[in-house]
């Protein structure tokens, strides 16, 4: 792996185990390959190895995972494991306790997944690893559900504080523009909220505002597992 690449799967990964009770991550491949790996504490590799031979045989009973069921969840030993399909070969699993906030690691590893993508497209091919399958929804398709609208609301009220001083971006269109965006991935279901978080926080370049807008939508964020 390159030099960069690796320093940028490293700063990922030091972020992510920044999180209390986070205890730590590994990127690796179908084939069982370890990309990339960090841990607060020393892990046995013959626990590890026998870990991600066990994801494997579920991700084949599941039919792998993809965009549409982004995240599963299990547990290891003494840790809860949630595990992200990066793309067609890669898996990233994040190692947590079960008193560590699975919503603040949610958006964490969202906030951080297209970077993972793009540092391990760098080292196999010039095209995205991720290519989304051709949505099925045209934009007037779209349906909200009254329950989720106040929670949307919110996040549109802080996107426009957050995005009020760049007077090159239209908060109403980026927000217009992420909902669209985010109904290509599935439903619009409460606990897929990070994922539009993640999208819209592309769109605020100033990373203290970035960093508000988070802090200002959390409660949107309550009752998500």
């Amino acid at each position: 792996m390159k030099k960069s690449s690796s320093s940028i799967l490293k700063k990922i990964s030091n972020d992510i185990l920044s999180i209390p009770a986070v205890e730590g991550m590994v990127i690796y491949s179908h084939k069982l390959e370890i990309i990339h790996s960090r841990f607060n504490v020393s892990q046995d590799k013959s626990h590890l190895t026998e870990f991600l031979k066990g994801i494997r045989n579920l991700l084949h009973m599941s039919m792998k995972l993809d965009m549409k069921c982004q995240a599963i969840e299990c547990r290891f030993k003494q840790s809860t494991v949630s595990s992200y399909q990066l793309d067609n070969q890669y898996i990233m699993s994040v190692f947590f306790q079960d008193c560590a906030n699975r919503r603040i690691i949610k958006m964490m590893v969202l906030n951080h997944l297209a970077t993972v993508q793009e540092a391990l497209t760098s080292e196999t091919t010039d095209s995205p690893i991720y290519q989304p399958a051709p949505s099925k929804q045209t934009p007037q398709d779209i349906v909200i559900r009254p329950s989720l609208q106040p929670r949307l609301d919110i996040i549109r009220k802080a996107l426009e504080e957050a995005l009020s001083n760049d007077n090159q971006t239209n908060s109403i269109n980026v927000m217009e523009e992420g909902i669209k965006k985010w109904a290509t991935l599935g439903p619009l279901r409460k606990k897929e909220l990070p994922a539009l978080a993640d999208i819209l926080c592309k769109k605020i370049t100033d990373p203290r505002k970035r960093k508000q807008f988070l802090k200002d939508i959390e409660d949107t964020f309550l009752g998500i597992r």
